[in-house]
């Protein structure tokens, strides 16, 4: 059977409506859109038997993971992970991206073209980020040997977690959509499999696929609009 991790990034909230660095400022919960399509995300999954919900600690995180939890009408409680939390960039937060494009253009050009070279005082690196994330997947894959766990966090953790379980450097963080309120499912077999990507019910707004390795070079894109496409899977 093997262990299976779905990892949702946590649903919109206004400050991801104005493009505001949210980090790690507490109280940002989820705006009405952002509680809808995470309902909608919650009402659609086939899958309801999860071992636990493991959370970020952030407000739109617990949120996220709170209305999933009462979409599958599961009895226990919500575990907070702080390895699972945003991207750390203090000196960031509360700015706008057009603000940080004004204040730090070096830096900010350096955070669209590869943000794995991205230095600021105080800030992680998306390197240690990453390495705390895979230290939580390691954790939970002991705990929860033949078993599916639900994982709630954020683009930097998910994206750079499926860079690593997929042997691709973090230079290619970027390439991937991770949009608010969508699915990613990683099954662990003798290596880590890439079963779906960045699904969401609502596929008219938000891109999904599902990737299958077919050799050491390269992957296959398949285009899915129904999550039944691959539910015996997941």
């Amino acid at each position: 059977m093997g262990f299976k991790l779905h990892l949702v990034r946590h649903g919109i909230t206004q400050w991801n409506e104005e493009q505001r660095h949210q980090g790690h400022l507490p109280g940002i919960g989820l705006s009405v859109n952002g509680r809808n399509e995470t309902a909608a995300l919650g009402d659609s999954l086939p899958f309801k038997d999860y071992a636990t919900i493991v959370s970020s600690p952030q407000q739109r995180a617990l949120d996220t993971a709170n209305i999933l939890k009462g979409s599958l009408s599961l009895d226990q409680p919500v575990t907070k992970d702080e390895r699972f939390d945003e991207w750390n960039i203090p000196i960031w937060e509360g700015l706008t991206l057009t603000e940080i494009e004004k204040s730090f253009p070096d830096s900010y050009k350096v955070y669209l073209s590869d943000p794995s070279q991205l230095k600021l005082p105080g800030a992680e690196t998306l390197h240690e980020v990453q390495r705390r994330a895979l230290a939580g997947i390691q954790c939970l894959q002991k705990q929860y040997l033949n078993a599916t766990v639900l994982v709630v966090s954020h683009y930097g953790v998910i994206s750079s977690m499926v860079c690593s379980l997929l042997g691709i450097s973090l230079t290619s963080y970027r390439q991937f959509v991770i949009a608010n309120s969508s699915l990613t499912v990683i099954e662990f077999l003798d290596r880590p499999i890439l079963r779906l990507l960045n699904w969401h019910p609502s596929a008219l707004s938000i891109s999904c696929f599902s990737y299958r390795s077919i050799n050491e070079g390269g992957w296959v894109l398949k285009e899915a609009s129904r999550l039944d496409t691959f539910s015996l899977s997941l």
